[in-house]
């Protein structure tokens, strides 16, 4: 599976996905995490844009997002 830009493609709305952002005045990769498109805009699994994921990414918007990849299947057991 390759990443895909968003400038190619978005995901189904409202399925959940790995994205990928660049971070903001250095426009280096950034993991973010997983988020969802609606079909206007990008929703983080999270409550806001802000929070868990700030150690890694400490500015990013979801403006921000240029790749998403589908999550893997789940595991077979659980």
């Amino acid at each position: 599976m390759e990443w895909i830009s968003v400038e190619d493609s978005l995901p189904e709305e409202y399925v959940y996905v790995l994205v990928f952002a660049k971070s903001p005045g250095t426009n280096e990769p950034c993991p973010i995490g997983i988020a969802r498109h609606n079909g206007q805009q990008w929703e983080s699994l999270m409550e806001n844009w802000i929070g868990a994921w700030s150690d890694i990414c400490w500015d990013y918007r979801p403006e921000h997002i240029t790749h998403w990849i589908p999550l893997p299947s789940p595991p077979k057991v659980i």
